[in-house]
């Protein structure tokens, strides 16, 4: 993972598969570092039911995959079963109509995404 794709704030996972909050980005004796974990050792979270419930999106009740925060949804994958990962299509809806989608599939995409779209950070209870 590179340390130019996230922000503070942002969701990784470290080699043993802990989240890790990013709470710096530094360039320690010319090695890129993202919350003192070089680069190379931090991964992406890949995105989940679960996750996007703990950013607080909640579940649209007559679709079974997707869910909504705000102005803002997630459409899963309809192949996607619920304990795994799979294809998401984020959508942004203003008043109905869809206004900007694009594919993500990690939590610190999501998050960067968010911001971008809301102006506000996503916070995760992760």
């Amino acid at each position: 993972m590179k340390a130019s794709e996230v922000r503070i704030g942002n969701w990784v996972y470290n080699e043993k598969r802990h989240f890790i909050k990013v709470s710096s980005i530094s360039n320690d004796s010319g090695i890129m570092c993202i919350a003192h974990i070089p680069e190379n050792k931090c991964y992406p979270i890949p995105l989940s039911r679960d996750i996007v419930q703990k950013c607080g999106f909640g579940e649209v009740g007559m679709y079974e995959n997707v869910y909504h925060k705000d102005n803002i949804r997630i459409h899963f994958d309809k192949n996607c079963k619920d304990e795994e990962t799979g294809s998401v299509l984020f959508i942004m809806y203003n008043d109905d109509d869809s206004t900007f989608s694009k594919e993500v599939a990690s939590l610190h995409e999501l998050q960067n995404l968010y911001f971008a779209l809301a102006d506000k950070e996503l916070e995760c209870a992760i």
